[in-house]
């Protein structure tokens, strides 16, 4: 869980490509490299807490909610 909490850690991560997505995909599509990129490698780089960033970021992507900021 630390990788989760600490700072510049995968939550900041997450949000920081959230953040990416409103501006540069604001319809969630999914076809903008820039953000699919920037997932990839939160994905890749915090495989530890898989469960919690697909929790997240499935239910940001489909329902818009919850933000994590």
């Amino acid at each position: 869980m630390d990788a989760w909490f600490k700072a510049g850690g995968c939550k900041e991560r997450t949000i920081k490509c959230q953040k990416l997505a409103e501006k540069d995909d604001p319809d969630w599509r999914g076809n903008v490299p820039s953000v699919v990129e920037c997932f990839d490698e939160v994905a890749k780089d915090c495989m530890s807490i898989e469960d919690i960033f697909k929790s997240i970021t499935v239910s940001r992507i489909c329902t818009h909610e919850p933000k994590l900021y």
